[in-house]
């Protein structure tokens, strides 16, 4: 069995001495990311008005998380009230259908506040201690869990889907439109991953798509806070007036190729996907309606590029065994 199956199978049970020793002294950092997943699963599995589809194998995984929480909590150095505050602000155990069913908006706000505010005071903690906080799971004992809770969130936001059409609160959506959520969705994406591949933030996009990103700021200037600003200061400002080519041009630019080539492996896969993607865009801009040919070839790109960024693909047999 190699290290990393050992690890999936070990991580099946709650944590204990065993399998947190290499990780003595992250309790703080163990709880933020925890606590994270806790909350994204309690999320997914109750933001139905409807019903929460969760199997019992499902909720076996809830119960494994509030293990590892008590595990965390008392092999940590908080105190016994910041213990106890934990204890109160996360849920000790799954919501059934029923009860899940009488939760109203109200209560899943406050529920949603309790999990923030405990992250945010694990995160006060660990900076008045000195703690440096990592983005991400630097322990891989949690985050082996996401794909899990990415199955869990997709399987209730379709049953939900379901339930709406069913009571015709909605109706079924075409696939034009499935297709443009999930344009929207990559480049959200996109912009992250490029945000956090620039260390010299502003500076490192090509000069082209600073001047298109501008002109689009001063047309729309109107809907921003100030009026009478003529430039974006800041990377992030920058990606938010940025096309689709512009995540494209920017992503192929050195340096952002070099922490992006772990993703995409060669910038001619990259440019590829790009031109089968933007017909499908240019109708979307001009309200027409998409042919067949152009649908069937915005959902290749787009799987491909969700497969990508999803599996970090390094190898080019995976690469090209992306099934279309």
């Amino acid at each position: 069995m190699s290290t990393i199956d050992s690890k999936i199978f070990l991580r099946r049970y709650p944590l204990n001495d065993e399998i947190w020793a290499p990780y003595k002294g992250r309790e703080l950092l163990g709880l933020i990311e925890l606590i994270r997943r806790i909350h994204l699963y309690w999320g997914a599995a109750t933001n139905s008005p409807f019903f929460s589809v969760v199997s019992d194998d499902d909720q076996g995984l809830y119960d494994t998380f509030i293990l590892d929480l008590e595990f965390l909590l008392v092999h940590s150095t908080l105190d016994s009230g910041f213990q106890d505050f934990i204890r109160d602000s996360v849920p000790h155990s799954f919501m059934d259908s029923d009860t899940a069913l009488a939760m109203d908006d109200d209560l899943r706000g406050r529920m949603k506040d309790a999990f923030q505010r405990v992250i945010s005071a694990l995160r006060q903690e660990a900076l008045k201690l000195g703690i440096r906080i990592h983005e991400g799971d630097t322990t891989g004992l949690f985050s082996i869990f996401d794909e899990e809770l990415r199955e869990i969130q997709e399987q209730n936001q379709l049953a939900t889907l379901e339930m709406e059409i069913q009571l015709g609160l909605r109706k079924p959506k075409s696939s034009g439109e499935l297709l443009e959520n999930r344009a929207e969705e990559l480049e959200l994406t996109l912009r992250k991953l490029i945000e956090s591949s620039l260390s010299n933030g502003w500076s490192d996009i090509p000069g082209k798509v600073r001047r298109n990103a501008i002109r689009r700021m001063k047309r729309n200037k109107a809907t921003t806070p100030n009026e009478q600003k003529q430039e974006l200061s800041s990377l992030a400002e920058c990606l938010s007036y940025c096309d689709l080519a512009d995540l494209e041009t920017v992503m192929v630019s050195e340096p952002c190729w070099l922490s992006l080539e772990k993703y995409f492996r060669e910038k001619s896969n990259v440019e590829l996907r790009f031109s089968l993607l933007k017909p499908f865009r240019n109708d979307l801009a001009h309200h027409r309606s998409s042919s067949k040919v152009v649908l069937a070839d915005a959902n290749a790109a787009l799987t491909w590029f969700e497969h990508a960024i999803s599996t970090k693909i390094t190898d080019d047999d995976e690469l090209n065994n992306v099934p279309f």
